[in-house]
């Protein structure tokens, strides 16, 4: 049995400025948003475990039992002040508030079995069903004078409600300088979601099979051969699917598409591993209804910009990574990962058609180093080129780390220093081009931070650690998006 807790709630202050533009890029008038916010998450989760083991030849039975709740609470509070080029006011200025409170609550039960065949061979199946109910409202309330009131048009009620039931079983079998994997996965998805303020419902239903194939080939005591087949499906997150708003300023809003669907995929991979650590892998992969963030213009008001979730018709994606550990000297480990793909996008949102890709490629590096009188040191980074992201054209960012620790009294504490986007060069910027509308945008996180932390091991440090293991609602739990 076990369980988990957590909390985590911040202040946030925004500022946004934007313009409005005649068709010649003349200015003709534009306005300041200022924002005080505040965010409140609290989760907690159980899961009970009981396992069998028939002989010890490997015979087992395990099932697990998982219950999570995640709830949150933000409250906004924006003032928009319209001005005309010359510093006169334009219209009113503008207030709104928010209360946006929501909870996930999931349920699963699942249970797994193992039979051994032989030395070299073993067969695995299994079952699994899921319940989660997501509830969230949204009020929003405005005023350009006088007092606040409800804003019926932007405030909601949404819920959801998902049932998966799955099964699968897979076939592993080993020779001298061979293994191979084959297995198939059926999942029977019930969902409906509803609008209450709106007085709409969607339903759908459907199963689906999902095979897989591995096979991994000793070429010598150098060199390792694999390849892998497999069908996979990615389903959007409780956050992407919910409509409700959450503002940057008075035109511009983020906000859930519950009409969402889940990508699937076809992919093939084949991999080359040197000296059993160098790794190298080709693939490619097509997907169906991908899930893509896109920034576009409202569908059903005017001069309104929608960040939100779409499913585009198909992506197209070819890549090669590597994986990379060098032991430079006695005291300096490095870890090299980098990918070069190409990704092809195509769909039609916002009267648009897309066809459209370019190549791209990341690096992330990370340095271990040890340093005398106890210091350990780690110096990383990474680069993203630019890249074409559905209807978004990303320009190029990276991020250099840096930290050092050492342990203290007697070995038992831990002191770190770690500092992160050192250069504040990790936020992101964009433009998104559609048939009648241009969107830029630059967003200034607060991703340089640095912190300062410190640890403690108490008890027996001979003992070993618990035997560390997942429940059966960790693909749930993932979704649920605030842990």
């Amino acid at each position: 049995m076990a369980g988990t807790a957590g909390t985590t709630g911040f202040d946030q202050l925004a500022e946004n400025r934007s313009r409005a533009l005649n068709g010649n890029n003349d200015l003709i008038y534009y306005f300041n948003t200022n924002g005080d916010h505040r965010q409140d998450y609290f989760n907690y989760s159980g899961n009970l475990n009981l396992r069998h083991n028939f002989n010890e030849q490997g015979r087992q039975l395990s099932m697990d039992v998982d219950y999570a709740d995640y709830m949150s609470k933000a409250n906004q509070n924006f003032e928009t002040v319209y001005l005309l080029p010359t510093g006169d006011k334009y219209q009113p200025d503008y207030f709104m508030r928010s209360d946006l409170s929501g909870r996930t609550q999931i349920n699963a039960i699942k249970a797994d079995y193992t039979h051994p065949l032989n030395a070299k061979a073993k067969l695995e199946g299994g079952i699994k069903a899921s319940y989660v109910i997501s509830d969230n409202e949204p009020l929003f309330y405005d005023k350009t004078t006088g007092d606040f009131k409800l804003d019926v048009k932007r405030s909601n009620h949404f819920i959801y409600k998902e049932n998966i039931n799955a099964g699968y079983i897979n076939m592993n079998k080993e020779w001298e300088k061979w293994s191979t994997q084959i297995g198939l996965r059926v999942e029977n998805t019930n969902v409906t979601a509803e609008q209450i303020t709106l007085d709409s419902t969607y339903n759908t239903a459907y199963t689906q099979l999902f095979p897989s194939f591995a096979v991994q080939h000793a070429v010598n005591d150098k060199n390792d051969l694999g390849l892998t087949l497999s069908r996979r499906i990615q389903r959007p997150n409780y956050q992407q699917l919910n409509p409700f708003k959450y503002f940057i300023d008075n035109t511009t809003y983020r906000a859930g598409y519950p009409y969402l669907r889940p990508a699937l995929t076809y992919a093939v991979e084949a991999s080359h591993i040197f000296k059993k650590k160098f790794i190298t892998t080709l693939s490619y992969s097509v997907t169906s209804d991908n899930i893509t963030e896109v920034i576009q213009p409202s569908d059903t008001e005017d001069s309104v910009t929608v960040q939100t979730n779409k499913n585009l018709a198909s992506v197209d994606n070819y890549s090669i990574s590597g994986a990379y550990p060098f032991q430079i000297t006695k005291w300096w480990n490095n870890v090299s990962n980098i990918v070069v793909y190409y990704a092809h996008y195509r769909g039609f949102i916002a009267n648009t058609n897309l066809s459209d890709g370019a190549p791209a490629f990341n690096i992330n590096i990370t340095n271990n180093f040890t340093l005398p009188k106890g210091f350990r040191a780690e110096v990383g980074g990474w680069y993203q080129s630019r890249q074409l992201y559905g209807f978004m054209d990303l320009q190029p960012m990276w991020m250099l780390n840096a930290g050092i620790q050492k342990n203290i009294l007697k070995d038992n504490g831990t002191l770190r220093l770690n500092a992160q986007d050192i250069f504040w060069t990790a936020p992101p910027s964009a433009t998104s081009l559609y048939a009648s509308y241009r969107e830029d945008f630059e967003v200034n996180r607060e991703t340089r931070q640095v912190t300062l932390s410190f640890s403690y091991r108490f008890g027996n440090n001979k003992i070993g650690p618990a035997r560390r293991r997942t429940g059966g609602a960790e693909d749930e739990k993932s979704r649920a998006g605030n842990s």
